[in-house]
């Protein structure tokens, strides 16, 4: 059985749940043909004002979220809010919410009464053991999400026992006569190890051995670097590395000047058109993650493993528009068989200057059928720390009036939640880049749907919301990921000149930065001995905080600790300075350098919230490797308000000294 796209061209056909949980991380089979009559969609809680549709602009773009669903009713312990309610054969392929609470309730094939009852936070978010285990149940940078199928044969009814819920549920069905396992806690029970290889293979994806072809060589100007294949087969995987030459600061732009093509050997047809970096999921620059089709290693390697099947010949060329040269190295995996149907596509497209008032909405994607969407990557250049994402996707398939996927949250569709500006990477998503404070600068996202493809037989659009909660000017990039016939059309029109396509330089900032501090904010947090400790904007507070941010340590008491941990590359002297925040709900504190203690205690109270200024911890001769510094209550104001069990750090200076 090759695949569970292959799986359903003849019928009946019955469908294992092992067969489900494949259909997570097998690629191949995305190029296969879309089913007559399947279709993938979504339930949410979007603003049901946006029913009214784009002729009314203040109903379509309403923003309201949360909370709505298809009906309440009355269950056994009380109100029951119904997220989803579709006939089968179907599967749930994905479960997100911001603020999971409460029980889901199944009700499969026509059953009165729930088939099965799990805690919404451990069925979204995993208890780190099987069948609730990362990556398919996972918090992603506050966002809860469930990728474990729940397949059904005659209907399935999802409820929550609590209201005011954010949630996305997605659906896939299958062509009838299909017969699937019915879904129970029980039968997670019983695949507990096909869940725990499943997880398995979406973190370390395994490498079909086929042939492979190792191609060093270099693009200029004019004579652009090209790889050929004859014949007909599969691309299974293409490893890129820069070699020569370029400096690091010149990297992103040098990714934008690249630019890569893919089509057939007689040059007739070209399916991929992007910018090199933007192509592999990530920009601008090179932005370390791994996901399973997409990936940029920390050895400065660009990974693709979306199949690319071909029938007359395979030609990958990479052109570098600007005036130099670059050399890479390549190694491409492919496979002489016969080429599924289908052509990996991918399309590239920038909208400078792109004003957030009055809202609007951005193409994403248009594409003709048959095919299917496979996910995007979204890069954006927010010129303040206001939150720019409040944008839903709309997806409408094969010239639906309504759209069948209406989102909740330009973060939402990517998996994470509450404008959370913390970096993550997983099989099926990823934040890459976000600059900050807040979400200043550049953020770089990306969304692979696999198991969630969406299939379409004459055509796909993809909008998203540019919903903005400032009235300002930005800057988007989206790179589009889907499969399409060899004759079909639509997609992106031409690349715009390199010059372009050139990342715009990041806005003057509109908060201050310590030359040289190593923000707290970004330092790994290694211990919190008790209340909790992260990033918290003070923009509110004034222009006093380097960054406009701090970490932020609340509900402790005394004696408990949180530990900092940073870096030092030279070794040598330094005297070390740590600014700190006063608060009236702000305790006593002392420090300690790896574990000794250093500078005097601190009493961080004060009548209103102020920057405390730098204070110095003393001059220490630093090895090369990493350093922790400990910040302990040891004390509490009897003025301080909240019991004082808080503290806050805005940066740590480490300015050259004599011993």
């Amino acid at each position: 059985m090759t695949g569970l796209f292959l799986m359903l061209g003849a019928l009946p056909q019955e469908v294992s749940y092992p067969d489900l949980l494949a259909a997570t991380h097998d690629l191949v089979a995305l190029a296969e043909a879309p089913e007559p009559g399947v279709r993938a969609f979504q339930f949410s809680s979007f603003d049901r004002r946006s029913l009214a549709g784009p002729g009314d602009p203040e109903a379509w773009f309403a923003n309201d979220d949360r909370g709505h669903y298809l009906r309440t009713e009355e269950g056994g312990d009380g109100p029951e809010y119904v997220l989803a309610e579709v006939e089968g054969p179907a599967v749930l392929t994905r479960i997100w919410s911001a603020n999971p609470s409460g029980t889901l309730h199944f009700y499969v094939d026509g059953a009165e009464h729930p088939t099965w009852s799990v805690a919404m936070e451990t069925f979204l978010g995993g208890d780190g053991k099987a069948p609730f285990a990362a990556p398919l149940c996972a918090v992603r940078s506050r966002g809860w999400n469930s990728y474990l199928p729940v397949p059904f044969n005659r209907s399935l009814r999802l409820t929550a026992t609590a209201g005011d819920l954010y949630y996305q549920v997605g659906v896939r069905t299958f062509p009838a006569g299909t017969t699937l396992p019915t879904f129970s806690g029980k039968l997670l029970l019983e695949h507990q190890e096909s869940i725990t290889a499943t997880n398995q293979a979406l973190l370390a994806p395994a490498t079909k051995k086929v042939r492979q072809i190792l191609r060093v060589g270099e693009a200029r100007k004019i004579t652009p670097w090209k790889v050929e294949i004859q014949g007909e087969g599969i691309v299974h995987a293409l490893d890129l590395e820069i070699i020569s030459p370029f400096k690091e600061a010149e990297l992103p732009d040098l990714l934008r000047t690249l630019r890569l093509e893919i089509g057939n050997l007689e040059g007739n047809e070209t399916w991929v058109s992007c910018p090199l970096g933007d192509f592999f999921g990530a920009a601008p620059g090179f932005q370390v993650y791994q996901a399973l089709p997409m990936s940029m290693t920390k050895d400065g390697h660009f990974h693709c493993r979306f199949p690319m099947p071909y029938s007359e010949g395979f030609r990958m060329t990479i052109h570098r528009d600007a005036r130099g040269r670059t050399a890479f190295k390549m190694l491409l995996s492919f496979e002489e068989t016969k080429a599924p149907p289908l052509r990996f596509r991918a399309g590239w497209k920038r909208v400078p200057d792109l004003k957030t008032r009055p809202m609007s909405d951005l193409s994403v994607l248009r594409a003709e059928g048959p095919g299917r969407f496979v996910g995007c990557a979204l890069t954006v250049l927010n010129p303040v720390r206001g939150w720019w994402g409040e944008g839903d996707e709309k997806i409408r398939v094969d010239g639906e009036e309504f759209p069948s996927t209406f989102g909740t949250g330009t973060e939402d569709y990517f998996g994470y939640a509450w404008c959370d500006p913390a970096l993550f990477t997983a099989p099926f998503h990823a934040q890459s880049r976000c600059d900050g404070p807040g979400t200043f600068g550049y953020t770089s996202l990306a969304r692979f749907q696999i198991a969630d493809a969406i299939p379409f037989q004459s055509s796909l659009d993809f909008d998203l919301e540019v919903w903005h909660w400032e009235d300002v000017e930005m800057d988007y990039a989206v790179t589009a990921w889907w499969y399409g016939a060899p004759e079909t059309g639509g997609g992106f029109p031409e690349l715009p000149s390199w010059e372009d396509r050139l990342p715009a330089p990041l806005p003057e900032a509109d908060f201050r930065r310590v030359a040289g501090a190593l923000e707290a904010e970004a330092l790994e947090i290694v211990q919190v001995s008790g209340g909790e400790a992260g990033p918290q904007e003070m923009g509110a507070y004034g222009k006093a905080w380097s960054g406009a941010r701090q970490v932020w340590w609340r509900g402790a008491t005394e004696g408990d600790q949180v530990v900092l941990s940073f870096s030092v590359e030279e070794a040598g002297a330094r005297r070390v300075k740590v600014a700190l925040t006063r608060a009236p709900d702000y305790g006593i504190v002392r420090f300690f350098l790896d574990g000794r203690p250093v500078g005097e205690e601190v009493d961080l109270w004060a009548p209103e919230v102020t920057h405390a200024g730098e204070f110095d911890l003393g001059v220490r001769n630093l090895s090369a490797r990493a350093h922790r510094l400990t910040v302990r209550l040891v004390g509490v104001n009897p003025q301080a308000t909240g019991g004082g069990g808080m503290a806050g750090v805005d940066y740590i200076l480490l300015e050259e000294a004599e011993e």
